[in-house]
């Protein structure tokens, strides 16, 4: 084979080199036009200069020819490399495109799959639920028979029954007598054993403590009687060696010798040569560290910081405490005698003038504290050279020398070191006292002042010096600690309450502010004698009687802090919380007259929403409106003008959740701009916002509401209950106006209204005369007062009577009020009951209670008791919450964990209080029977009382006039309370107090109203008859 035919020319213009790009047309070539691709040389016309061709050896021009071709050879060799290459890769992408293909048909053939096996289940699923509804109704088809066979069964059986129960119910009832027989017997043997086994118990550990204790008190006395023969060994040696005579009496003997000063300097003396001389070692070291040698003692030259240094390290410390340990029999333990003080003598004396500073030469104490540190120094220095073959004379002195200029030196000391603070803790407390002196003028000439800038002032007097008392208080803790600090505190203040009782500080400002105040008084009492009179008795017909009689019965503070001050928070001056109120389930709280018309408004609200949303029925939300538009009404009678601003013709047009919202907000607008005052328009202009943004469709349902029916129904509560704010509002600002005129002549109005009721006769007052007969005795036989007996009635037939009685017409306005009292009587009755058992039952009066902290336990568990009698509980529920409390109180005064006998004990008073077959009860209903009978009856004769005043009014004054009511208030108060708290209400001496004044008022008020038209006549008559029967 001719190898020039495998040879390509590069230079043919066919040639085109192989490249994975163009492979699959170099396949796709013929075999046919391959050959021709090639071209052979020419070899007649390659080399024409060659020599003769029968020349053996090549010429150059053949040499490049094989040259040449090896090199083709070569290429077409790379070139079928390549192709091969080639080929490989394009079989490698076909295989993939196959795997692809391949992989691409599974999927559909799984996909195809999936959708038939799909509508196979759907198809499978639908019938199952086609069988299982079957099945159930089926199975309900069941029940239902079921349960009328077994309702039919129930009502043969209950027949049945019927019929058995007769003869069968006196079996149970014998088996349960026994029953409840044996389990009694079986409790009370029980609690025999029980208790028998706990005494046999207490025995024992009586017996053991016994024993332990005789033991103790053995040992004991043989240390002490060892104690003792010693002792009066070492008197006889101390008598001998002195000459002293023996005393009479051991005990004085002993102290004798315990404070004999001479005995205390021999014990100190020998310490210094006993134990192995290791006192004057420790001083010989501390004098070596501070810079005196241990033969010369004499001194060289120490810088401070090395000074500071030595005096820091412990052997330098430990060494200063044993040589002050040898003077603790003559010193005894005094706190500023210690190892640092001792060492700060070397200080002082080497480089006084860094210690002591600039007032080394003015300063007294500094002065004295450099010269005794000198004079220490110089004994120290004398104990060091001392020896053990001294005289015990010499050696006494000296030590006694050492001790009077160690208690010197560290007493001026500890004087030098605390100046500063002393200084600096005087001027704070003069600053604490005069800030306490701002403080309590300030408080005390605030109470009663009525006036704006009065009030203002003495805020910013009272704050301020309670902020400055503050910082100081904070300032000496820091410097002295919390007891010292508090101490110095309260002796501030105590200095400015003496400062203020002894100068009077409080006249001034109290004169002012009476002048201030009659002043004011004045105007306004001309001011209303001119603006209401008598022509204007017509007035008090606007008023409701009840309120009148309210107003009569009322002290004057009450009624002040009622009608003068700031308008009362409402629930609806805050939206949210009225919103949030709504939303609230109340079904758990505390049973009260507030939270039960809540409930009932909240129920109704409810009702009329239900309506609107399940059946469509608007009636109630527009009669709501319509109510709502009467009432704004009724705000301005006179401006007829305004009052067709809102029709009924529109109310009835709203129909839709829409439609109600845009009318509640142009209620609320003319409410928050014109209706209401500023205080209380702030939470309507606030729910107007809400609403507002809500209709505009930029936030959702306002206030967390679920839909927008509910937010509508509670808006419309929210709108009533702010119209009937204001309605109060005006009513108190009206009764304001009315008040003078209802004290001066409320009681001939309430006459008038009495008669208009009742008729000018005493023929219709069958109540009347029916509590008058009840006392007809003492009416009849006794010679007393009239008004005396009436009040004593008043608490005997009326108060504490037993059987039922109509109520008196005259009593017929304050029928609530003595209901309440009787209630409250109740109470206090239980309670003090309970709680004079628990003070016996652990055996602590409560006379002997001071600490604060019991106090305010005892008062916590009084008013758990009262709010537990109060609320409308089962037995069992009392009960429990009832001795809970009452466990809680004994160990309150007891101050520790009761026993469980001591338990059950109160658990066991408990129980017979509350099912009222307790002695105690009884004697406390005695008890508190004789109070309100001495309350009703005290004599509050305001000229008896005014001969001598309980307390001297402060300021300037016209003169002596009549007791105030709260003055005679206060008079009452402390009688009762005494009387009350010698009789064992201790705990409830406040409510009983409260409640007997509020019997008090009635009965007094009811006897001035009624005594001359009323009692009298009836009483006249009573008389006569009894006469006539005689």
């Amino acid at each position: 084979m001719n190898l020039f035919n495998l040879m390509i020319d590069e230079n043919e213009p066919g040639y085109s080199p192989l490249s994975p790009s163009n492979a699959r047309r170099l396949n796709m070539r013929s075999a046919l036009n391959s050959p021709s691709r090639f071209s052979l040389p020419d070899l007649s016309e390659t080399d024409q200069s060659t020599g003769s061709e029968g020349r053996d050896t090549p010429t150059e021009s053949e040499k490049q020819a094989l040259l040449t071709t090896e090199m083709k050879l070569q290429k077409v060799r790379a070139r079928r490399e390549e192709m091969n290459r080639i080929r490989e890769i394009h079989l490698f992408d076909k295989n993939q495109q196959a795997l692809e293909r391949a992989q691409k048909n599974k999927e559909r053939k799984r996909e195809k799959m999936r959708k038939t096996t799909s509508g196979r289940n759907a198809k499978v699923q639908a019938r199952r639920n086609l069988m299982e509804k079957k099945q159930r109704e089926r199975l309900t088809s069941m029940e239902c028979k079921l349960h009328s066979a077994v309702s039919r069964a129930e009502q043969i059986c209950r027949k049945k029954q019927i019929k058995a129960r007769n003869i069968k119910r006196a079996g149970k009832a014998k088996k349960r007598r026994e029953l409840l027989e044996f389990e009694r017997r079986s409790a009370l043997l029980s609690g025999v054993d029980r208790r028998s086994e706990k005494a046999q118990k207490n025995i024992e550990m009586i017996l053991k403590d016994r024993k332990c204790k005789a033991r103790g008190e053995i040992e004991h006395a043989q240390r002490v009687s060892r104690r003792v023969r010693a002792a009066r060994i070492l008197q006889r040696a101390a008598r001998a060696v002195f000459g002293v005579t023996e005393p009479q009496d051991k005990g004085s003997a002993a102290v004798q010798i315990q404070c004999w000063a001479a005995w205390r300097l021999n014990v100190a003396s020998h310490r210094f040569v006993s134990k192995g001389g290791a006192v004057l070692e420790s001083l010989k070291n501390v004098l070596s560290k501070m810079g005196h040698h241990n033969v010369s003692f004499s001194r060289s030259s120490i810088s401070f910081e090395m000074l500071t240094t030595e005096m820091g390290k412990d052997e330098t410390l430990h060494a200063a405490n044993i040589f002050l340990s040898a003077f603790q029999p003559i010193l005894g333990t005094i706190p500023c005698i210690s190892d640092r003080t001792l060492l700060s003598v070397f200080l002082i004396d080497q480089q006084p003038i860094a210690v002591l500073g600039p007032k080394r030469d003015t300063d007294k104490c500094s002065s004295f504290l450099e010269r005794c540190s000198h004079r220490l120094v110089k004994v120290l220095i004398d104990l060091a050279r001392m020896n053990d073959d001294e005289n015990h004379s010499y050696r006494a002195a000296t030590v006694k020398d050492a001790a009077a200029c160690l208690l010197s030196y560290c007493t001026l000391f500890e004087k030098w070191k605390n100046a500063d603070i002393d200084n600096l803790v005087m001027q704070m407390a003069k600053s604490a006292t005069q800030s306490w002196i701002a403080y309590f003028t300030a408080k005390e000439t605030r109470n009663g002042d009525p006036f704006f800038q009065h009030k203002i002032r003495s805020k910013s007097s009272k704050r301020g010096a309670w902020s400055h008392i503050k910082r100081i208080h904070s300032s000496l803790q820091k410097l002295l600690g919390v007891d010292e600090a508090l101490g110095v505190m309260k002796s501030a203040r105590k200095k400015a309450m003496e400062r203020i009782d002894e100068d009077d500080l409080l006249k001034e400002s109290r004169s002012e502010i009476d002048i201030v105040c009659e002043t004011e008084a004045e105007e306004a009492q001309s001011e209303d004698s001119a603006s209401v009179g008598m022509q204007d008795a017509a007035a008090l017909d606007d008023v409701n009687e009840h309120v009148v009689h309210e107003i009569l019965l009322a002290d004057n503070d009450d009624l002040s802090g009622q009608l003068f001050k700031d308008p009362v928070s409402s629930v609806v001056d805050c939206v949210e919380s009225f919103m949030a109120k709504f939303k609230s389930d109340i079904s758990q709280c505390e049973v009260t007259a507030d939270t039960f018309a809540f409930k009932m408004e909240k129920a109704f609200f409810d009702q009329m929403k239900d309506n609107w949303i399940h059946s469509k029925d608007v009636k109630g939300m527009h009669e709501m409106l319509a109510e709502i538009f009467m009432k704004m009404r009724n705000l301005v009678p006179k401006r007829t003008d305004l009052h067709n601003y809102f029709s009924h013709d529109e109310a009835l047009r709203c129909s839709t959740a829409c439609d109600f919202l845009e009318m509640l907000a142009r209620i609320g607008n003319v409410m928050g701009d014109s209706l209401e005052s500023p205080h209380r328009a702030e939470s309507t202009l606030q729910w107007l916002k809400a609403t507002v943004l809500f209709c505009s469709g930029k936030t959702n349902v306002p206030f967390g509401f679920p839909d927008i029916e509910s937010y509508v129904v509670v808006s419309m509560a929210f709108l009533v209950k702010k119209l009937d704010v204001c309605h109060a509002d005006i009513v108190n600002y009206r009764l304001v106006k009315v008040t003078p005129l209802i004290r001066a002549n409320g009681i001939g109005y309430e006459r008038q209204r009495f008669g208009q009721k009742h008729g000018s006769t005493i023929d219709g007052l069958h109540g009347t005369k029916s509590w008058l007969e009840r006392m007809k005795p003492a009416i009849v036989e006794c010679n007393a007062n009239l008004v005396t007996i009436l009040k004593e009635g008043f608490v005997d037939e009326l108060l504490f009577v037993q059987e039922r009685i109509s109520m008196p017409e005259v009593l017929c306005l304050d029928a609530a009020r003595i209901g309440s009292i009787r209630e409250r009587i109740q109470r206090i009755v239980i309670s003090s009951s309970l709680f004079l058992h628990a003070c016996n039952i652990v055996h602590i009066r409560f006379a002997s209670l001071q600490s604060e902290e019991a106090l305010s336990k005892v008062k916590f568990d009084k008013n758990e008791i009262m709010k537990s009698l109060k609320n409308n509980l089962s037995y069992d529920e009392l009960y429990k919450k009832v001795s809970s409390s009452v466990v809680s109180f004994a160990k309150g005064i007891a101050g520790k964990d009761i026993e469980n006998d001591v338990r059950e004990q109160l658990l066991s008073a408990t129980d017979s209080v509350l099912k009222g077959s307790d002695p105690v009860l009884s004697l406390m209903d005695k008890r508190v029977r004789d109070v309100f009978r001495t309350a009703c009856t005290l004599n509050m004769n305001p000229d008896k009382q005014h001969k001598a005043p309980k307390t001297m009014r402060a300021g300037i004054g016209k003169g002596p006039g009549p007791l105030a009511k709260n003055e005679l208030r206060e008079l009452f108060c402390e009688e009762i309370r005494k009387y009350s708290t010698k009789l064992g209400f201790n705990v409830v001496t406040d409510d009983l107090v409260d409640a007997a004044y509020d019997a008090f008022k009635v009965i007094d008020h009811c006897v001035k109203v009624h005594d001359e038209n009323i009692f009298n006549p009836i009483a006249n008559e009573l008389k006569k008859a009894n006469d006539d029967q005689m």
